[in-house]
C-alpha cells in the first residue's frame, strides 16, 4: 500500500512517496546526481548512498523529495 515515482527535468530528479496503510514504511528508493534530499512537506534531510536513498514515510502520509539547496531546482 505504498507507492512512489520521480520525475526528471533537465537532470533533476524529485521523488514523491506516499504510504496509504497505518504503519510506518521504509523506502529505498534510486536517485538522481543530487548527494543530499530534503522532505518538502518535513523538511528531513536524508544522504544518498550509491545513488539511492532509504526513507522512512510515515503510516496514511506521503514526502516529496527534493535536491537539498546544495544542488538546488533552477529557476524557470
Amino acid at each position: 500500500r505504498q507507492f512512489a515515482f520521480a520525475r526528471d527535468l533537465e537532470g533533476i530528479r524529485v521523488i514523491v512517496t506516499v504510504n496509504n496503510d497505518d504503519s510506518d514504511s521504509e523506502m529505498n528508493l534510486p536517485t538522481g546526481s543530487a548527494p543530499e534530499y530534503v522532505g518538502a512537506l518535513t523538511g528531513q534531510k536524508v544522504s544518498a548512498q550509491g545513488g539511492r536513498i532509504r526513507v522512512r514515510v510515515a503510516a496514511n502520509s506521503g514526502e516529496i523529495w527534493v535536491p537539498s539547496e546544495e544542488t538546488s531546482v533552477p529557476e524557470t
